[in-house]
């Protein structure tokens, strides 16, 4: 499996221009679409003010003509509908195509580094989750923030969701590493795709409420009435209109003849009207939601995990009955024109045909609606993941193993450029804990969250900036930001021991963990402490666990001597240079021989 994905991200490194090059020609290809199809509106404005004046001229010079006024009447309705209909789609081809143009710019700004404004996801913070806060997931400059490009907030939420449960299984990870990969190759497609997901935002409740109209029933009608209604009537308006067209009836009689369909459409009106008013209110984005679905299938995807995933959700159906949904919602729309409505009611029952089409719509389609809603909703929330792997292609993805064997090698965190220090971490089978030791700002805390944030990517299927890793892959729980809780009248330090209580309970459980810990029991004094930490420390080696905890504490490197096999010590060091520190960020094995406070206090004119 991972050959193949190698493979392909082989492909995009050798892809003749690199992400930002590739976002920029797209832009300007698509800024001249918009230039056209803004042209093309404003011949489309000309050309149905031209046919206004057509009718107008009609009607005038034919005047006492009965026949080739109704016949002009007629045509130039039909050719205002039909203009009216292009000017719609011209409309929304527009939108689309600036919607691209926006996603493209919104794409090289972040790889230029500017992508701190965006959506921080403060609303999926949980305190008690077991790694979120610590690594920062969420929130400014967090993890969410960087990576998420999804529009709607069914898709925020199933993202912010991924980032918050990695998988566990190794086949389900690859099988994510294949469809992420797949789709990555395919960055103008993610572009259009997350267009049309823009328009879908902005009604927060869409999804749902599509999937509760689809449910409710439409018009309860006998077939003997909708053949009366729908086939009897509209041909006896029409014989009526032809007669009278041919002056073979006066005004008056046709008038006359016109009462039972008018009669009819009156008594139904206000029930036609509620419904079909309904209908546009849950389908005003119809055109959109269906592009994306027509989008997805016409893209030719050579990965089988993507079209195990395009069958397994009815794709197929999904477009066919979109068209014709969408078909429905024309038909509505074009009634909305008081005049229109009248002709078409009058002529074809138009209300009562669209009534009956949108019954058999529901009783075809209405329950592969919730499938077509989570289609959609899937290939959103992948774009943010596939996106991140085409913008960074020469970042790895992670190899497995049954072994307890851990490496990461030349890890760096993602949201650090590539002059950042990279760092490596061997942990081999019998070992169970690193455990680090440096002085304040040589880099501790930056590793820590490396490895952390490394992880849990690696397990939602997503290559990572490391030259190599292999693990097996294992829950996450980590402790590294307890804080007084004033609200529930809970210390610091009690906080801090609830939240390792919470973690010993898992592994008492039997549930395997990789835990990241930083500075344990910092919130008592320093004998306490020490003493604490190592008994703390003791219980750990007697679960199934492994793991890095830091620490300011040179003691707890003791147990390294107690437990050789199991316990090894590494350090982030610091040296000075006459008045000034120097850090080179380099995890090295030993225990730390050199601290800062003392320095830093006295240079900065806190002590003596």
């Amino acid at each position: 499996m991972i050959n193949k994905i190698d493979k392909v991200i082989a492909i995009l490194t050798f892809a003749a221009m690199n992400a930002k090059e590739y976002f920029g020609q797209l832009s300007s290809k698509t800024a001249d679409v918009i230039k056209k199809l803004k042209s093309q509106l404003l011949k489309n404005s000309l050309v149905r003010l031209f046919v206004f004046f057509i009718a107008v001229a009609g009607v005038y010079f034919f005047w006492g003509n009965t026949t080739i006024i109704f016949i002009v009447v007629l045509m130039s309705i039909a050719a205002f509908l039909v203009l009216v209909r292009y000017h719609s789609d011209l409309k929304s081809k527009l939108k689309v195509e600036q919607a691209v143009l926006s996603n493209c710019e919104d794409e090289i700004r972040i790889l230029n580094g500017d992508w701190r404004d965006r959506e921080e996801g403060k609303e999926f913070i949980d305190s008690d989750h077991s790694y979120a806060a610590d690594l920062n997931v969420f929130g400014k400059h967090g993890i969410f923030q960087y990576l998420n490009r999804t529009k709607t907030n069914l898709a925020k939420t199933r993202i912010a969701e991924w980032l918050k449960s990695p998988l566990i299984k190794p086949e389900e990870i690859e099988k994510e590493q294949e469809i992420i990969a797949e789709l990555a190759k395919h960055p103008g497609f993610l572009m259009r795709l997350l267009a049309y997901a823009e328009f879908l935002k902005a009604d927060a409740q869409l999804f749902a409420n599509l999937e509760i109209w689809s449910k409710e029933k439409e018009f309860k009608r006998s077939k003997a009435f909708w053949a009366f209604t729908n086939y009897f009537v509209p041909a006896y308006a029409i014989v009526s209109t032809i007669l009278f067209s041919l002056d073979i009836l006066t005004f008056n009689l046709y008038l006359l003849t016109l009462i039972l369909p008018g009669a009819l459409v009156g008594m139904k009106l206000a029930e036609h009207q509620k419904r079909f008013t309904k209908l546009l209110e849950i389908l005003f984005h119809a055109d959109q939601f269906g592009s994306m679905l027509e989008l997805i299938k016409s893209e030719k995807f050579e990965s089988k995990a993507v079209q195990e995933l395009l069958l397994n959700m009815s794709l197929e159906k999904s477009t066919k009955g979109i068209a014709e949904l969408r078909k429905i919602v024309g038909a509505v729309e074009s009634r909305n024109n008081v005049l229109v409505s009248i002709v078409l009611n009058l002529l074809l029952m138009w209300d009562f045909h669209t009534a009956r089409r949108l019954n058999k719509w529901k009783e075809t389609y209405a329950s592969q609606v919730p499938q077509w809603l989570l289609l959609a909703n899937t290939f959103e929330t992948y774009a943010s993941f596939a996106i991140f792997v085409y913008n960074h292609p020469a970042y790895k993805y992670a190899e497995f193993t049954n072994k307890q064997d851990f490496e990461m090698d030349n890890a760096r965190h993602i949201l650090m450029n590539e002059s950042a220090v990279a760092n490596s971490l061997q942990i081999a089978n019998s070992k169970r804990f690193f455990i680090i030791t440096g002085a304040n700002m040589a880099g501790k805390s930056t590793y820590l969250r490396t490895i952390g944030t490394n992880l849990i990517l690696a397990m939602r299927g997503l290559p990572v900036n490391v030259s190599a890793m292999r693990f097996k892959p294992t829950q996450l729980f980590t402790s590294m930001l307890a804080a007084d809780s004033l609200g529930d009248n809970e210390s610091y330090f009690f906080n801090e021991l609830k939240r390792l209580r919470q973690m010993t309970d898992k592994l008492e459980a039997g549930q395997p963990l990789f835990v990241i810990l930083d500075e344990i029991l910092k919130g008592t004094n320093s004998v306490d402490k020490a003493e604490g930490s190592k008994k703390f420390m003791e219980k750990l080696l007697k679960l199934p666990v492994k793991g890095l905890i830091a620490t300011h504490d040179l003691s707890l490197c003791n147990l390294s001597e107690l437990h050789p096999q199991e316990i090894e010590n590494k350090k982030f060091e610091v040296r000075f240079d006459g008045d000034e520190l120097a850090f080179d960020y380099k995890l090295e094995s030993g225990v730390c021989q050199n601290m800062n406070a003392s320095f830093l206090l006295k240079k900065m004119g806190l002590t003596e």
